[in-house]
């Protein structure tokens, strides 16, 4: 309830890894009035047309990367995609557009992945430490944290990417 509260995010953003064929899938966003592009991971222009597609996107929240053998689909839309066939699923609630952008871009090459898991231990890394300290000080805090702290941390971490980061996984 609170943690609805605390991160109202601007786009949900999917990412699929789909065994469809791409051009069945194409036909049908184009049936359903669906806004998309195709590019491929070491194309040059793939960072304007993610700007272009984001930049003509009015009210349109729900944001999914459709991973392919032969390239990718990005899909923007104000309704959410139903989830059939879909071989693994990320999901994540994103602040702002540039994150977005950043965030679909990063996922063309495996360094940047890589990079982008480790951005929350960033955050992660400081509190803990905190926590251990404050523990060794404060008896009652270690008993607080043993019975129901793990739940509220977690909570309160997420809260802490949404807001640090500008995203966080959903």
């Amino acid at each position: 309830m609170l943690f609805g509260k605390l991160i109202s995010p601007r786009y949900h953003l999917r990412i699929w890894k789909l065994k469809f064929e791409k051009e069945k899938i194409k036909e049908g966003l184009r049936l359903r009035s669906i806004k998309f592009i195709e590019f491929h991971d070491n194309s040059y222009d793939a960072e304007l047309k993610v700007d272009s597609l984001l930049a003509s996107a009015v009210n349109e929240k729900y944001v999914y990367l459709m991973k392919f053998d032969d390239g990718n689909l990005l899909v923007i839309s104000k309704k959410p995609l139903t989830k059939e066939g879909i071989l693994k699923q990320d999901a994540y609630l994103v602040r702002d557009e540039t994150t977005l952008k950043k965030l679909i871009l990063s996922q063309s090459s495996k360094k940047a992945q890589i990079l982008m898991e480790f951005q929350p231990f960033i955050v992660w890394f400081p509190i803990a430490v905190i926590l251990v300290y404050l523990s060794k000080r404060i008896s009652t805090l270690e008993f607080l944290l043993a019975f129901g702290g793990y739940f509220v941390i977690r909570k309160l971490l997420r809260i802490l990417e949404y807001y640090i980061l500008g995203y966080c996984r959903e």
